[in-house]
C-alpha cells in the first residue's frame, strides 16, 4: 500500500511538474495573460458589471463599442465602419454597422441589435449617453444601418455612443450577466463566483488575427496585500495596484524582472466656489488669496501620494487638444496678505467662512491642512464634517460657499465642464462672473461646451476658459488620479491599451501592432 501510495504521489509529482512547465511556457509564448484585477465581477452585464475591480477589465474585453476615442479625438471604428452627421446642425447622424461585426456564436451584429442596446441604455443609469436620441423618429433602415436624429445637438454625442457597450438584442437580463453573446475581442470560457474568469479569443472579432492572447485569466481578490505576494510569485503578469507601498516597491526596483505601467483616470478632484449665493466669494483678492495662502502641491503629494498628480488646469491632459497648462497656484503668503487687505480684511476684521466636506477619502485632510494654512495669513476655515449624502444635499441646494467636488471626463472636455453651465442648477459649480455684472466667461463655458463646431474652433475657446478661470482664481485644481499596474517586463509597454477616461484595460489593445511583447 505505501508503495502504490509512492507511485501514485510521483505519478502526481509528474503531473504537476509538466503542468507548471506547460504554464510557463505558454506564459512565455505570449498566448495566456493572467491578471489580478481588485475585486471579481459579480456579473457580465455591461450595465450593472461595475467600474472597479474585474468587472471593468472584463466588460470591456468581452463587448465592443461602436467607436473608440484617443486622447487627441481621433476616432477608432470598432463595431461601426462609419458615421456622417447629415446636417450642418448635427441633429441627424447615420451609422453603418461593418458587415464583419459578429458575435462570438458567429450571428451578425446588426442594427437592431445597436438600437436595442441604445433602449436598454435609455432605462438604465446610463442614459445620459442616449438620452438625446429622438427615438420615436430614428429609424433602421437597414440590418447594418442606423439613421438616428436628436432632439437637440450635442456637442459629446459622438463620444458618448463610444461608451456604449454593444449587446444582443436576443439576450435578455439573465444571459447577459452570465453568458452572454459577446461582441468584443474576446468571449467567455468560465465565470462564476468564487472562480477565475476566464476569457479565450473570439474568433469572429474582426481583428482577432492581432490578438496576441489567445485566452486571458483573470482573478478577482479583494486583498491587494495578498495579491500583490502572488504577483511576487509570478501568478500574475499584471496586477492592479491602489496602494502606495506596493507601487513604490515595484517602481524602486524591489520586485525583479517587472516594472510600473501608468495611465491617466479622467478624474478631476478639485474646489470649486460659490460666487453666486456667497458674494464674499465675489470678490476676486478674496478667491486669490486663499489660492496664494496654500502651498496646494505639498498638501495633495503628502495627503494623496503616489496614486495622484498634481492638477495644473481646469481641464485634464487626457483631453489633450483642448488641455492648457496653466502651472500649480505658487505658495506666496504675503501675496496672499497683501490681496485679502485689498478686499478690507485685517486681523480685526478677518476674512471667515465655513466649508462643509465628506468623512470619507483625502477631503477631511486637505481641509484640515487648508485650514492650517490660511490661519497663518488672517483666513479662518471652520470645518464641518458630514455624510455624502448630506453634504451633496447642501451642495445641490446652493447652501456651500465651497465645495470640494469631482467629476469624471472624457477626451471631448464638454464632458468634463457640463456641470458647470449656466443651465445647471448647482450655483457651486459655476465660473462666475470675471467682473461684476460680466457673464462672458461663463457664457465662453457653455458655448465651449455645447458647440458642434470644428475642433480647431472649440480648443481656442477652452484654451480662453482656461486662461480665465485660472486668472480670476474660480476653482483650486486638486489633482488627477492614475491608474497603476505593476507589470511583468515580458509584457514591456501597454499603455495604448489603457483607457485615459476609465483607467481600465482594454485587452482589444493587445495587438501585435501595439504591443511588444519580449
Amino acid at each position: 500500500m505505501k508503495r502504490l501510495c509512492k507511485i501514485l504521489a510521483v505519478i502526481l509529482g509528474a503531473v504537476l511538474l509538466v503542468g507548471a512547465l506547460n504554464l510557463q511556457q505558454t506564459k512565455a509564448a505570449g498566448k495566456t495573460l493572467y491578471i489580478g484585477a481588485g475585486y471579481e465581477a459579480q456579473s457580465l452585464d455591461p450595465l450593472v458589471a461595475g467600474v472597479s475591480g474585474a468587472g471593468g477589465i472584463i466588460s470591456n474585453a468581452i463587448y465592443g463599442s461602436l467607436w473608440t476615442y484617443t486622447a487627441d479625438g481621433k476616432v477608432n471604428f470598432e463595431v461601426a465602419e462609419s458615421y456622417e452627421w447629415m446636417n450642418d446642425m448635427k441633429t441627424e447622424i447615420v451609422i453603418k454597422i461593418r458587415e464583419d461585426a459578429k458575435f462570438s456564436d458567429g450571428s451578425d451584429i446588426t442594427a437592431n441589435d445597436v438600437m436595442a442596446t441604445f433602449l436598454r441604455n435609455l432605462n438604465s443609469g446610463m442614459f445620459f449617453y442616449v438620452m438625446s436620441i429622438d427615438f420615436q423618429n430614428s429609424t433602421i433602415v437597414d440590418d447594418k444601418t442606423l439613421d438616428l436624429k436628436l432632439s437637440m445637438p450635442f456637442a459629446t454625442f459622438t463620444e458618448g455612443l463610444s461608451l456604449v457597450k454593444i449587446s444582443s438584442a436576443a439576450d435578455d437580463d439573465a444571459k447577459l450577466a452570465a453568458d452572454p453573446r459577446c461582441s468584443g475581442a474576446y468571449k467567455v470560457e468560465q465565470f462564476g463566483t468564487g472562480l477565475d474568469t476566464v476569457l479565450v479569443k473570439n474568433e469572429y472579432y474582426y481583428d482577432a488575427d492581432k490578438l496576441v492572447y489567445d485566452q486571458v485569466n483573470i482573478t478577482g481578490n479583494g486583498n491587494e496585500n495578498t495579491a500583490f505576494l502572488n504577483f511576487q510569485a509570478g501568478e500574475y503578469d499584471i496586477l492592479t495596484l491602489n496602494d502606495d507601498k506596493n507601487i513604490i516597491s515595484v517602481r524602486n526596483g524591489n520586485v525583479p524582472g517587472t516594472h510600473i505601467q501608468v495611465g491617466d483616470i479622467q478624474d478631476f478632484a478639485y474646489i470649486c466656489l460659490n460666487t453666486t449665493d456667497f458674494p464674499e466669494f465675489a470678490d476676486k483678492n478674496v478667491r486669490g488669496a486663499i489660492a496664494h495662502a496654500v502651498d496646494w502641491e505639498t498638501i495633495v503629494r503628502e495627503i494623496c501620494g503616489e496614486t495622484v498628480s498634481i492638477a495644473t488646469s481646469g481641464l485634464l491632459p487626457s483631453a489633450n487638444w483642448a488641455y492648457k497648462d496653466e502651472g500649480i497656484y505658487e505658495y506666496n503668503p504675503e501675496l496672499a496678505k497683501e490681496m485679502l487687505a485689498a478686499s478690507g480684511y485685517d486681523a480685526e476684521h478677518p476674512f471667515e467662512f465655513s466649508i462643509s466636506y465628506k468623512n470619507a477619502g483625502f477631503d477631511g485632510k486637505i481641509a484640515e491642512a487648508m485650514q492650517a494654512y490660511l490661519k497663518e495669513v488672517g483666513i479662518v476655515m471652520n470645518l464641518s464634517p458630514g455624510d455624502a449624502a448630506t453634504v451633496q444635499s447642501m451642495n445641490q441646494a446652493n447652501q456651500l460657499p465651497l465645495v470640494f467636488a469631482e467629476a469624471m471626463g472624457a477626451q471631448d472636455p464638454g464632458g468634463l465642464t457640463n456641470s458647470r453651465m449656466s443651465n445647471v442648477p448647482i450655483n457651486s459649480a459655476h465660473f462666475g462672473a470675471v467682473d461684476e455684472g460680466d457673464t462672458y466667461l461663463q457664457d465662453l463655458v457653455d458655448e465651449a461646451t455645447v458647440s458642434t463646431a470644428d475642433q480647431e474652433t472649440r480648443t481656442a475657446m477652452f484654451h480662453e476658459a482656461q486662461d480665465l478661470i485660472h486668472d480670476y482664481y474660480y476653482c483650486y485644481p486638486l489633482y488627477e488620479k492614475k491608474a497603476y499596474f505593476a507589470a511583468a517586463d515580458s509584457i514591456g509597454d501597454f499603455s495604448c491599451a489603457v483607457d485615459a477616461n476609465s483607467g481600465f484595460l482594454h485587452l482589444e489593445n493587445f495587438k501585435t501592432d501595439k504591443v511588444e511583447v519580449q
